[in-house]
């Protein structure tokens, strides 16, 4: 077997050189294999020459797997590069002012939604692109890594254009919903206390119940309304529990819960960071009123 690796992926070669020898130091308990080396004008070509021991299946396609194996770290360089590429060309990227983060958000996204293990006799292979070439060395015996690339995984790069594009518009939502979250916390921080000690009760879902510090039962029926660059990024239920609890003003929210975990929850304790408290203990007196 060939392997071709352009030269203008030179950066590619000492890692690709690792992996490859590595993955062949892994079959060779089962077949005897020689790896050469030899610099052509316009590629390294590795030649791989092996001879089984045994015809078994598993000597069968150990070779085939161990090369899928080092072509898929090389190709998922590749892949990586190219992504690279793409962010850095997209049209909104000069509006970022973190670059690093842009990519590394879109990056992290992709990998995952990299599909599982596939189940068959070369079970080991973890990606689509391993089997891709896997199944390439079924028929072929010369492989052009960087043709395969371009021309193999033209539908996954066409695949990754449209994921990428998609991933940058979700990156710049987030942005925006931190943005208004942010203005969302501060406006509520800078009120006017006007209720010292507000206990809410959650009953689950957007539910709750109101009461004072003593306990005793308060309306939730006036509700604030907030400027509009603090505009709230929530569902009408959400936002109107948050709208509630800023007419009540609390200077401390108490909030007994069983689910603290609950979206709802996590919401609150963001937007009331600082002076909510989270217990879950069920009060008595909700306890007795549901009786």
């Amino acid at each position: 077997m060939k392997l071709y690796v352009p030269l203008r992926d030179r950066d590619l070669l000492d890692s690709f050189r690792e992996v490859l020898r590595d993955e062949l130091n892994r079959i060779r308990p089962l077949l005897q294999i020689r790896l050469y080396e030899q610099e052509q004008s316009h590629a390294c070509c590795f030649m791989i020459e092996s001879k089984m021991e045994a015809c078994t299946v598993q000597v069968y396609e150990g070779l085939p797997c161990a090369i899928a194996r080092a072509v898929g770290a090389y190709l998922a360089w590749k892949e990586e590069r190219y992504i690279g590429r793409l962010v850095c060309s997209h049209p909104a990227y000069e509006r970022v002012q973190e670059k690093g983060g842009l990519l590394g958000y879109v990056l992290y996204h992709l990998a995952g939604r990299e599909v599982g293990q596939i189940a068959s006799r070369a079970s080991e292979l973890t990606s689509d692109v391993e089997r891709m070439v896997f199944d390439y060395f079924q028929q072929e015996q010369d492989l052009h890594l960087d043709g395969f690339f371009r021309f193999r995984m033209k539908a996954k790069l066409c695949q990754l254009r449209l994921m990428v594009d998609m991933y940058i518009e979700e990156y710049f939502a987030e942005e925006e919903y931190e943005m208004v979250v942010r203005r969302l916390r501060a406006f509520l921080a800078s009120q006017t206390v006007r209720t010292e000690l507000l206990r809410v009760v959650h009953e689950g879902g957007t539910s709750f119940r109101y009461y004072n510090e003593e306990w005793e039962r308060l309306d939730p029926s006036l509700k604030l309304a907030f400027p509009a660059e603090t505009e709230l990024p929530y569902v009408s239920e959400e936002a109107d529990i948050v709208r509630t609890l800023a007419a009540f003003a609390p200077g401390t929210l108490f909030v007994y819960t069983e689910q603290p975990r609950a979206p709802i929850i996590m919401m609150l304790t963001r937007l009331f960071a600082g002076r909510i408290i989270v217990s879950g203990e069920y009060p008595l007196v909700s306890m007795v009123e549901d009786t």
